[in-house]
């Protein structure tokens, strides 16, 4: 029974992070706003490093995507490394992770809070955050 449950933990846990990572990619590297919309559950929350950057549902957060895809010239590449995780229900997973997005103008380091749920045909972020880590914290 326990080795059961720890191999649907096992699973959980990949599935997850696959699609955090696939989800980084299609945003930061693809830049592709509607396909990055399609890893969301409709009432997703988000909040991103600026003062006044969030948004709560999926059409929100696509039009926040495609602006933001806007404002960048040109792609990043997506290092992800996943920092602790968090199995909250068989139907929802916690990841905390370290991002860091590079292209030619800069580097830019973050950390990503992701709550997945899962949905019929895999797993969709419920809520996310991105901040950047304090320069003056030690």
């Amino acid at each position: 029974m326990e080795r059961e449950r720890n191999h649907l933990i096992q699973t959980i846990a990949a599935e997850a992070k696959h699609t955090v990572q696939k989800f980084c990619q299609t945003w930061f590297s693809q830049r592709d706003a509607g396909r990055t919309a399609a890893f969301l559950t409709d009432d997703v929350q988000f909040v991103g490093t600026g003062e006044q950057e969030y948004a709560t549902g999926k059409e929100e957060m696509r039009c926040y995507i495609t602006e933001d895809i806007r404002e960048i010239s040109e792609p990043f590449s997506v290092e992800i490394s996943f920092v602790h995780e968090r199995l909250i229900h068989d139907t929802a997973y916690m990841l905390s992770s370290s991002l860091t997005l590079r292209n030619s103008a800069y580097t830019w380091h973050l950390r990503g809070f992701f709550t997945l749920c899962q949905a019929r045909d895999g797993w969709l972020i419920c809520s996310l955050h991105f901040a950047e880590p304090g320069r003056s914290q030690r």
